[in-house]
């Protein structure tokens, strides 16, 4: 009996816990020139492009070009030429103050636009070496 159980919860897990934890985030909103896009479980790199998927711990990057990722809740990253920025933590709420988001730029430049939302967001950028 235990051993039913066991395999029930762990069907129900992956049913419900896995579409969650690699949930989109947001998307290439805008590319022009060569970008791509590596996410932490592969070391393939995806070439960006156009409403491509973009998800938490994403490492993204530019090459001769710029690229604009619009997350769900509005809030926009440009980026310019050779930049790096990893996507640390993304968490949307509709309560704005349960919301996070969090960068690491490890080199380039970017424009970061907040969400059109009024209430207090919590968002960190961090610089890395």
């Amino acid at each position: 009996m235990h051993f039913w159980l066991l395999i029930l919860f762990s069907v129900l897990l992956q049913i419900v816990l896995i579409p969650i934890i690699h949930a989109d985030i947001g998307s290439i909103s805008e590319v022009r020139g060569n970008g791509e896009v590596t996410r932490v479980d592969t070391t393939d790199k995806l070439l960006a492009e156009l409403a491509l998927d973009i998800f938490s711990n994403d490492d993204v990057r530019t090459g001769n070009g710029r690229m604009a990722i619009r997350f769900i809740d509005d809030t926009e990253i440009k980026l310019t030429e050779h930049s790096k920025v990893i996507i640390d933590t993304f968490v949307f709420d509709p309560n704005p103050a349960k919301s996070q988001l969090a960068l690491s730029f490890i080199k380039g430049t970017g424009r970061f636009i907040s969400s059109k939302t009024k209430s207090k967001y919590s968002f960190r950028i961090k610089r890395r070496e």
